[in-house]
């Protein structure tokens, strides 16, 4: 009789359903990560009005049931604003995470495997580059460069490749010399097949929770730069450059600032707890030390 392949994974994918769902607090980490990243990919439809429209005879108005988080200076909708400024948020912090954990993955699996002289120039220009706080050399970045979103893109990569490659080097200077990577060198297998075939897989884990993990921390880089006013320019409307825009109505309009602040606030944390059970799902003696 034939064995199924479904039915051999069956059994593990249901394993890690349940070591997620152990932790409530993971599940409500991933309700409101997932609520944010489904507004990211349909919230310029799904908002009850367009971002950008100015109705000046409702401008600074409390929340209510008919802009549920007020309106700001020029009468826009603050609400519709942070459903589509959702956006932004996940495709720089997003695709700079994926590069990130990309080049890191490649970086880390050559400096570890290889050793020698790469692996002491690749360690030491990470150092230089995690020597720094990330949003200064962000600034440096983008002043050299210009504020267009490929160039955040490849800034949130280029911070967070040296801890991805790190992580990855660590993993492989213990993968290398376990047992079944040794066999495969005695069979003669090529360098690449050990590291992609034997090694890669092994290392998966740890990097898609480090992704995790470096998501949250971009979400703030990204944040800051648009406050700064040098992430996403508009009239795009990011959450950090709305809170920018709202700080001199603090006082008597606390809604134009404090609810995108909340978003970047409830965003972070939800990835910070998805993270958790993501780590508890995928390596289950890290999450109970």
């Amino acid at each position: 009789m034939s064995s199924n392949p479904t039915s051999k994974r069956s059994p593990r994918a249901k394993i890690l359903f349940k070591r997620f769902a152990s932790n409530p607090l993971a599940i409500v980490g991933a309700f409101f990560f997932f609520f944010f990243f489904l507004m990211a990919l349909i919230g310029s439809y799904a908002a009850p009005y367009p971002f950008a429209a100015q109705v000046i005879a409702d401008r600074l108005q409390s929340p209510s049931w008919t802009h549920l988080c007020g309106t700001d200076q020029f009468g826009r909708d603050v609400f519709s604003r942070i459903i589509v400024g959702a956006r932004s948020v996940f495709f720089l912090g997003g695709s700079g995470t994926i590069l990130a954990a990309f080049f890191g993955l490649m970086l880390g699996l050559a400096s570890g495997y290889y050793g020698g002289l790469f692996d002491e120039l690749a360690m030491r220009a990470c150092d230089v580059v995690m020597s720094f706080p990330s949003l200064l050399l962000a600034l440096v970045f983008i002043s050299l460069s210009g504020p267009s979103l490929l160039n955040l893109v490849m800034i949130v990569a280029i911070l967070y490749i040296p801890i991805m490659a790190r992580v990855v080097r660590g993993m492989t200077l213990e993968l290398k010399n376990m047992a079944y990577v040794e066999a495969a060198r005695i069979r003669g297998e090529s360098a690449p097949y050990i590291i992609f075939v034997e090694i890669m897989p092994n290392t998966l884990p740890p990097v898609f929770v480090e992704m995790s993990m470096r998501f949250s921390y971009s979400i703030f880089l990204v944040a800051s730069l648009g406050f700064l006013g040098l992430g996403v320019q508009p009239p795009s409307p990011d959450w950090g450059m709305q809170i920018n825009e709202a700080r001199g109505f603090l006082s008597n309009a606390p809604w134009v600032l404090l609810c995108p602040a909340t978003a970047i606030a409830v965003l972070v944390v939800s990835t910070s707890l998805l993270s958790d059970g993501i780590r508890n799902m995928l390596q289950p003696s890290m999450g109970k030390r």
